[in-house]
């Protein structure tokens, strides 16, 4: 008997080959192995994988992704440090210190994100209609079918459709008025 194909884990490989380049950049830039980055990348899919259902969308995937190969090459740096196998020097003590300062620019990269993030919110909570908002939270964050937020709504589908394109434009412009 032949089972179903698994939806998850295709879209968690398709999204893995997709920004694989960009998560070995990543682990790379923490580790300064090669070798280290591609056995945190192997490490990271493979824990995701047996959580694969449990990822809801394919944009959390690439976060998890991303925020998985970040925490793994820490703690990879961690034991280093913690449990050195070879007499380390002044020279390996400066790149873990290094290291170290890369993790921090991506934390201060994520802070930036969220700020981003929270002025979307802003935008959203004061320029769009309290329909506008239900539909942008059903549909995007709640991940909900354009089909059952009609019927719940007692909206035709393509007036969901309409309401989310016009919220998605105004946020989209209000957006960038603010950035130039």
């Amino acid at each position: 008997m032949v089972s179903p194909p698994d939806d998850s884990g295709e879209r968690l490989t398709a999204t893995f080959v997709r920004i694989g380049g960009r998560l070995r950049r990543l682990a790379f830039r923490l580790l300064g192995d090669e070798d280290e980055a591609d056995d945190t990348l192997h490490e990271a899919f493979c824990r995701l994988w047996t959580k694969r259902e449990r990822i809801a969308v394919a944009e959390n995937e690439e976060a998890v992704l991303t925020t998985t190969v970040r925490n793994l090459s820490i703690d990879t740096l961690r034991r280093k440090k913690a449990h050195p196998t070879t007499s380390l020097d002044a020279q390996t003590d400066d790149r873990f210190e290094n290291q170290i300062s890369a993790a921090h620019y991506e934390a201060v990269e994520t802070d930036e994100r969220e700020a981003c993030f929270r002025q979307v919110e802003r935008l959203i909570e004061t320029h769009l209609t309290p329909l506008q908002q239900t539909l942008l939270k059903r549909r995007d964050i709640e991940d909900e079918s354009y089909a059952d937020i009609a019927r719940d709504l007692g909206m035709r589908e393509a007036a969901v459709r309409m309401q989310l394109s016009r919220a998605r434009r105004t946020i989209r412009e209000l957006y960038r008025q603010q950035k130039n």
